[in-house]
């Protein structure tokens, strides 16, 4: 069985995505077993449904960064549509979103579904620095895609006055306000993700490469060369920290080996873009 996800193509049925063809596996698997139980199939016959290997077709195409100049396209764009919206409309306040996404994360590089959860309560102070925890919910247990992607991350002074912003004017505790889930598995990020989506492919950028997630190599980018300069020893590791990467060294454990927070806020303070003066970034 090979699962081609539900892409179209001509004069051939649409494929199936592979989360069908198992959940459809698996209740054909059950049937079978129910008629073998009953004497219905001859019991000493393997279940033909059971344990079937699915040889899924993966997609080559490697994710590539956001350049610089391309995070400045975007925001103009984004901003530009803002502009262009009627105030006081939903669809003003789901465009301006669509701006401070892509804000947060040319500065954090931190996952759409992170920055859709961030909350006020999220904005603390560590060791006297202003930063935002990841990946922590009321309780203060991890809740992120892996261990590591639990961590503080300093807020830079770019962004500090936007941050500001969206702690003032909140309506539901968010800092990334009015976004509500469009499907039934309760996915805030997946509605932001689709407008963003349809920007970038307004200016024409790569479909499967340049994905909002690409943000994360941006910052990688950034982080790296900028890491150098500061001397900080490990930089890789201190990236892994930032970004929320899993790292094979225990030297991503950022707290246990030395880096203090003050390092940390001198590095992504690092992190620069060249906006045009007619682009207001809040």
């Amino acid at each position: 069985l090979t699962a081609e996800g539900n892409k179209k193509i001509p004069d051939r049925p649409t494929g199936l995505a592979q989360k069908t063809i198992k959940r459809k596996l698996s209740e054909c698997s059950a049937f079978y077993a129910w008629c073998m139980d009953r004497g219905y199939v001859d019991a000493t016959f393997a279940n033909p449904f059971k344990d079937r290997k699915l040889k899924t077709k993966r997609d080559s195409k490697q994710r590539v960064d956001w350049k610089p100049h391309e995070v400045v396209q975007l925001c103009e764009r984004a901003d530009q549509k803002y502009v262009g919206l009627r105030e006081g409309t939903i669809k003003k306040k789901k465009a301006y979103n669509v701006k401070v996404a892509i804000l947060l994360a040319a500065y954090t590089g931190m996952r759409i579904n992170e920055l859709v959860h961030l909350e006020k309560r999220d904005v603390i102070e560590e060791d006297g620095i202003r930063s935002l925890q990841i990946a922590l919910d009321e309780d203060l247990q991890r809740v992120g895609k892996t261990e590591a992607a639990t961590r503080i991350y300093p807020i830079p002074e770019a962004i500090a006055p936007l941050i500001d912003k969206l702690l003032d004017e909140t309506e539901d505790g968010y800092l990334i306000s009015g976004e509500t889930p469009n499907n039934k598995r309760e996915n805030k990020a997946d509605p932001l993700g689709k407008r963003f989506g349809r920007l970038k492919t307004e200016l024409g950028f790569q479909p499967k490469t340049q994905v909002f997630h690409s943000f994360r190599h941006t910052i990688r980018t950034f982080l790296a060369r900028n890491a150098v300069g500061l001397k900080m020893g490990m930089g890789s590791e201190v990236i892994d920290y930032l970004v929320g990467h899993s790292s094979g060294s225990v030297g991503a454990k950022v707290y246990q080996h030395g880096w203090s927070m003050k390092d940390l806020e001198r590095l992504v303070n690092t992190l620069s873009y060249e906006w045009p003066e007619s682009l207001p970034l809040l």
